[in-house]
């Protein structure tokens, strides 16, 4: 029984030295999110909605534009009160910030509330064998446009 014992405890002190000394998951996967969950702007002037990304890593993220969950009587509509288009944003290795700049559409006949909208970033599949990335806490944003009857 002894030889079983030496070749038992080598084969654990070698997962334990590989588990030791092997990349952590926390150093190999890159992380994109929102740097706030609310950007706003007055009607017909942008929002700019900044996506950080923490770690080395390069990194591909999707981005698509949807109601918000604030509340469903105030939704701004893509086209009427906003231009935006779906689309992504590469992150070189070097990269730390983007900026998806959404402009706003004044119609100042209305006095209306507030509208707003939601955009959600995504993982593509597989990001095209780009390295793991991962979505922040921060992965949703809300557009809220605000009213300006008068000049702003």
């Amino acid at each position: 029984m002894k030889p079983f014992r030496s070749y038992f405890g080598a084969v654990i002190v070698g997962a334990v030295m590989l588990l030791s000394f092997g990349p952590t998951l926390a150093e190999d996967v890159t992380e994109i999110g929102f740097t706030s969950f609310v950007y706003s702007a007055n009607e017909g002037q942008s929002i700019s909605f900044i996506v950080k990304k923490t770690g080395s890593g390069e990194a591909l993220v999707d981005y698509a534009f949807g109601h918000s969950d604030v509340d469903p009587a105030k939704n701004a509509t893509r086209g009427k009160d906003f231009i935006g288009q779906n689309g992504e944003l590469y992150f070189a290795p070097d990269d730390t910030e983007h900026t998806i700049t959404v402009q706003t559409l004044s119609d100042d006949e209305f006095d209306e509330d507030s509208e707003s909208f939601k955009i959600s970033l995504s993982i593509p599949n597989e990001s095209d064998g780009v390295a793991p990335v991962k979505l922040g806490s921060k992965r949703h944003a809300v557009g809220v446009i605000l009213n300006c009857v008068t000049a702003c």
